[in-house]
């Protein structure tokens, strides 16, 4: 609804799981939207003093590793424009140009300084995470809407689930392994530790 609020947010640092993310949203929704934009908002105002010293603004430019990425062939890429067709059409893990930061306009990817990344530091007792706060705009004379919050469903964060191993590995470190296509069999992952 017009004058709403999404925060997203991820335990990550990854920028192709966060500013990216983020800048596609805008972008697509941006080009379809019909007259109503949804922008990046500043939450600086909004948090504690204490914590703003500890976030750093969100990344306007990232690389994206090539899907056959390892340590003998550390490849990384810039932009679309250098994924070539056979990686573009192989089977596994797939790259999309909404991950290269080029695939937002300039004023969107600009605008991402108003994300923020929180790295693990001694001042900050918490893992690596990220947040953006997205309004979408109000058209003029229009008072912004007050209907129906949407909230997530409860949970008791002191009550953890059973830990099942994924692949022979931590839980974690399995489903990203496996997302990747980096340990598909229970072999592979007692190999790599």
């Amino acid at each position: 609804a017009p004058g709403g609020q999404l925060v997203y947010s991820t335990c990550s640092l990854d920028p192709v799981q966060n500013e990216a993310v983020v800048a596609a949203a805008l972008q697509l929704h941006n080009s379809k939207s019909g007259g109503q934009s949804v922008n990046l908002e500043s939450m600086e105002p909004r948090l504690p003093v204490g914590l703003r010293a500890s976030l750093r603004p969100g990344l306007h430019s990232w690389l994206v590793p090539h899907p056959g990425f390892s340590a003998d062939k550390p490849q990384l890429l810039t932009c679309w424009r250098q994924v070539s067709a056979d990686v573009r059409s192989a089977k596994g893990p797939q790259l999309r140009k909404e991950m290269f930061s080029d695939f937002a306009d300039s004023a969107i990817a600009q605008s991402l300084c108003h994300c923020r990344r929180a790295v693990p530091t001694a001042s900050l007792d918490s893992g690596g995470f990220f947040f953006a706060s997205l309004r979408k705009s109000v058209a003029l004379g229009a008072a912004p809407s007050l209907g129906k919050s949407c909230l997530a469903p409860r949970s008791n964060p002191f009550i953890r689930c059973a830990v099942r191993s994924v692949n022979g590995l931590h839980p974690t470190r399995g489903c990203i392994l496996k997302f990747y296509g980096l340990c598909p069999e229970e072999g592979d992952a007692s190999e790599r530790g």
